[in-house]
């Protein structure tokens, strides 16, 4: 079976610490999955933050996630199994949840999304599987 990986974005890590996602970060996240597991990719680019969306315009994100995503099915099941803090000063924050997905083509696969904090405000900033 053939590994697809996509990364998008760059890390920004000045402290990082293990621990829990508040229901607020998972609820976000799972959200945002939910728009990319309906095919609604334009929607999912439009809930990133302005930095990803200065990074890759929204046509080409959804040429990216259509090539890595459609292969792969519906989710069949997502477990959220870790998270990462990352704090970044000037009141930025980075949290990094990994959640185990088992897709109808592809068994347990990693997605990971990672979600920024600027001025209170969690949006997505990055999303990887692999």
């Amino acid at each position: 079976m053939k590994l697809i990986t996509l990364i998008l974005g760059c890390w920004l890590s000045i402290a990082v610490q293990a621990g829990e996602a508040t229901a607020q970060e998972e609820q976000i996240a799972r959200h945002w999955l939910e728009l990319v597991d309906q095919g609604d990719y334009l929607h999912s680019w439009e809930e990133t933050d302005r930095k990803f969306q200065q990074r890759i315009n929204a046509r080409d994100w959804v040429s990216i996630v259509e090539y890595a995503r459609d292969p792969l099915g519906h989710p069949a099941s997502r477990k959220l199994i870790q998270v990462q803090r990352n704090n970044a000063g000037n009141n930025e924050q980075f949290v990094k949840l990994d959640f185990k997905t088992d897709f109808e083509n592809r068994h347990v696969a990693t997605e990971r999304i990672t979600l920024h904090q600027r001025d209170g405000n969690w949006q997505i900033s990055n999303y990887l599987i692999h």
